[in-house]
């Protein structure tokens, strides 16, 4: 079984479609909206589900559950969507999260990592 880390995870889809799978196993989850991470637990008891991705810790994740194999995520794509007129550049924070997830990818050393995000063309 692979190890996992599902970021911005939000109500627990993606890693559905991991665990469905039978051979991964996510140890824990990082969602910052408390009412995603209610429905997250709801969908995934047992799984651990922390906040902000911007504060982890990343010794106390490998100290607690070893390498992780895999990390998988979908950070905000709200900021770029070409219907967004007033902050699809830099200035908006949830356009940087992409970062978050680099480097918490560097951090980690995961043997892959799965990155979703959507653009759509209007």
């Amino acid at each position: 079984m692979y190890t996992a880390v599902d970021l911005f995870a939000g109500a627990g889809g993606l890693s559905l479609g991991f665990m469905q799978t039978g051979k991964y196993d996510i140890k824990v989850a990082f969602e910052n909206s408390p009412y995603m991470q209610d429905t997250y637990r709801l969908n995934h008891p047992g799984v651990e589900v922390l906040d902000d991705v911007c504060t982890a810790n990343y010794s106390d994740i490998m100290r607690k559950y070893g390498a992780i194999d895999v990390v998988i995520g979908g950070p905000p794509c709200q900021g770029f969507s070409l219907s967004n007129t007033k902050t699809r550049d830099m200035s908006n924070p949830n356009n940087r999260m992409f970062e978050e997830f680099l480097r918490f990818v560097d951090k980690i050393a995961p043997t892959w990592f799965v990155f979703e995000n959507v653009y759509v063309f209007f």
